[in-house]
């Protein structure tokens, strides 16, 4: 799960998952450059359709030249290095049906970590500015 900034998305944001794309496929000991259909597994849906396809096969193009030298368990590696940054990072997700807490807009998903309770949204999975818990 991925929590989108509002507003428009951010060319470093489509850097670093282009760059966790290219790990993704290296870790799957893969060398070559990834097919679109490939990309769009590894890309979030919401992020995918912000760019055309081919703009990510650039993008990812050039973060496999660096990853290229890595071993699979090296991208492994440092995909998760990357990966445990993100605010969701180790959450567990439940689906909330209903609220009686009129700060709380059901249905949507909880995810709970480290970092406490993240009430988001059910179909775009942002997280409403007044629901900090």
């Amino acid at each position: 799960m991925n929590i989108l900034p509002r507003g428009k998305v951010s060319e470093q944001l489509f850097l670093q998952i282009s760059k966790l794309s290219a790990l993704q496929h290296r870790a799957k000991d893969m060398t070559f450059i990834p097919s679109i259909h490939e990309l769009s597994e590894y890309v979030p849906p919401l992020l995918f359709g912000k760019q055309p396809p081919q703009a990510w096969v650039t993008m990812v193009t050039q973060h496999m030249q660096q990853v290229q030298t890595l071993n699979p368990h090296q991208a492994k590696a440092q995909f998760l290095g990357l990966v445990s940054a993100f605010p969701m990072f180790g959450s567990s997700f439940f689906y909330v049906q209903s609220s009686s807490s009129g700060s709380i807009y059901a249905p949507c998903i909880l995810a709970v970590n480290q970092n406490g309770l993240h009430f988001l949204n059910k179909d775009t999975h942002v997280r409403p500015a007044h629901t900090a818990h």
